[in-house]
């Protein structure tokens, strides 16, 4: 867990695809998805690939992903495969959808 707060904190920030989302948890009431778990792949600059998954997220933090959508990720420039989905981010993000009314 050590490693993911230093990426959060540290990491350099670039963007990923998601390529499939498993749901983790279901709400009982209306039987929505309330959490997942989101396969990401990353393209750096350099031309190489590595694909990851997301801790679980939650839909009441974080907002509904589906494959094809882009998030922002944070990785160790030293070594490209330490990545993790930018969690404080997509909140940011989230939040300010939600005072524009989207």
């Amino acid at each position: 867990m050590f490693e993911h707060h230093r990426l959060l904190d540290s990491g350099a920030r670039t963007r990923g695809v998601v390529i499939d989302k498993h749901v983790t948890s279901r709400s009982p009431t209306a039987l929505t998805t309330a959490s997942y778990i989101l396969s990401v792949r990353v393209r750096f600059d350099d031309g190489s690939v590595n694909e990851f998954q997301s801790d679980r997220l939650q839909v009441d933090t974080v907002g509904q992903l589906c494959p094809g959508d882009t998030v922002p990720v944070r990785y160790d420039s030293d070594a490209h495969s330490k990545m993790v989905v930018d969690t404080e981010a997509l909140v940011a993000a989230r939040a300010e959808a939600l005072d524009r009314g989207a």
